[in-house]
């Protein structure tokens, strides 16, 4: 959250961020690295086609558990590797704080990062 909090107090417009279910369904954000597997050319391009695997904690928190196997409990006591050693944000908590009215004016992108077969439950989550 310190992150958002800091690019909105130097001006950013918008943030962007990942999303991704725990194991017991909570929406949390974390930002990911995809691999890069092999170039395509198409139309005289070379496009990087990616592989996504499902995301592990290694970039942020330099641990190879994958988000969706763990649960809240769990993700909610991770603390970043580097400065200021903050938590992982639930979705929630990102929405509660743009939701002050001073914050109306911040776009806000959601790159969705969970496989089709979870999608519903992130899905139900935002609908209710």
């Amino acid at each position: 959250m310190k992150a958002f909090k800091a690019a909105i107090d130097v001006g950013a417009h918008g943030i962007e961020t990942d999303i991704h279910l725990s194991k017991d369904g909570v929406v949390v954000l974390s930002h990911v690295s995809f691999i890069f597997t092999r170039e395509k050319v198409v139309e005289s391009e070379v496009l990087l086609t990616h592989e996504f695997q499902d995301p592990d904690l290694k970039r942020c928190f330099g641990r190879t558990e994958k988000i969706m196997g763990c649960d809240w409990e769990f993700l909610s006591k991770l603390k970043t590797l580097r400065e200021p050693h903050d938590s992982m944000p639930r979705l929630v908590d990102l929405l509660e704080y743009l939701a002050k009215p001073e914050l109306e004016r911040i776009w806000l992108l959601l790159d969705i990062k969970v496989g089709i077969y979870r999608l519903h439950s992130l899905i139900r989550f935002l609908l209710y």
